[in-house]
């Protein structure tokens, strides 16, 4: 996303239209920098979270697709993201080749 979110996060939701997604599998990754000298002690710490989802969670037929990312700051208030058509297409466009290829398998089975 060329204008990106920034927060230190926590955690994230993603919503095809009004629906909200069940994420396939979450993570988070805590970074800690330490700048320390012999009179300062300076540490910062940040988190990063990656989410997996199904290939059919973003589609041009959801509506709006929305993030709404929650910070460790204020949980409670989150900072939403809605994404452009013209990402969410290319999203779908890009994952064409899984859903055919999940279609075949299917039709073996």
């Amino acid at each position: 996303m060329a204008d990106e979110i920034q927060t230190d996060f926590y955690k994230m939701k993603l919503r095809c239209g009004e629906k909200k997604i069940q994420p396939i599998q979450t993570g988070k990754i805590e970074e800690v920098v330490d700048n320390s000298a012999r009179f300062t002690k300076i540490t910062n710490s940040t988190s990063r979270g990656f989410y997996s989802y199904p290939p059919e969670s973003i589609s041009p037929s959801c509506g709006p697709v929305t993030l709404e990312l929650d910070s460790t700051k204020d949980p409670d208030k989150a900072t939403v993201k809605v994404l452009d058509i013209k990402t969410v297409e290319q999203i779908w466009s890009d994952f064409e080749p899984y859903r055919k290829a999940q279609a075949t398998v299917s039709k073996i089975k």
